[in-house]
This record gives C-alpha cells, structure tokens and sequence, in this order.
C-alpha cells in the first residue's frame, strides 16, 4: 500500500506507457488525477538525442511547493516560462520571421535556449548534487542575456 502510515509514509513510482500523447486516454487521466508527480518522455527529445527525455513542460509535481525552498520554485518557474516562450517562437525562427526586440521573454528565451538544454541533459554516468543542480539553474535564470 502507497501513502501516509500511522508511522510514515510509503513513496511508490508508477509508470504507465501511452500511446501517443495520451491526451484522450481516460486511465492516464484518471492516473494523472491520483498521482502527485507526473514525468513525461518525449520522443522528440530522444530524437534530438536530449537525454534524459523529459518533457520539462508536460512534467508536474503537486508537491513541489511543499518540498523545495522558495528560492528553488521561483527558479525552475522561471525556467519553464523561459522555455514556453521559446516553444511559442521556435517556428517563428525557424521561418526567420522572429524579430528580435519585440518581445522581451522571448529575447531572453532564445539567447537562452541552449544554457537551458545543457542544463537539462545530463548523461547517464554524472552525478550532480541538488546543491550543484540549484547554482546552475539560479545562474542560468539570473544571466544576463
């Protein structure tokens, strides 16, 4: 049994493979309504060869404000606004119809897209401390772009 004991708690990972987005699956959405944490992999990312393949954006914790420093939460919101926004201009781009200026989030996601995806890869054989993986992301959202 997962969950809260008279003497503490039991902490259980689940996974559960979708097919394609699992947008319209109705278990994955009944899972998604029950679990605290939710990791989404990405092929796309895999693609890329972006390991591990975690769609940052997808991905979600409840408890994350309950479990991490203020600091650390106003950090990796940061980062995710950073990489929203570059997901809503990557076509743009791509196009070359981006015009820089226009939108300042923006400015700064796309100066900053390739710190962000050096920051979340990490091979498979580095081990990185939280300690460590908090400077960098605070360096990360305080540079100046």
């Amino acid at each position: 049994r997962s969950g809260p004991g008279r003497v503490g708690s039991i902490t259980s990972l689940y996974s559960v493979l979708l097919e394609g987005d699992g947008t319209l699956d109705p278990v994955a959405e009944e899972i998604q309504a029950l679990l605290d944490g939710h990791v989404f992999l990405s092929n796309e990312l895999a693609q890329r060869n972006h390991f591990p393949a975690i769609d940052v954006l997808r991905s979600r914790s409840r408890l994350m404000d309950t479990v991490v420093p203020s600091e650390h939460r106003s950090d990796a919101g940061r980062l995710r606004e950073l990489l929203a926004r570059y997901a809503d201009v990557e076509l743009l781009l791509r196009v070359g119809e981006y015009e820089k200026g226009s939108d300042a989030v923006a400015d700064e996601a796309v100066a900053k897209i390739d710190t962000i995806n050096a920051f979340l890869r990490q091979p498979s054989a580095t081990h990185e401390t939280i300690e460590r993986t908090r400077e960098r992301m605070r360096g990360i959202v305080n540079e100046r772009s």
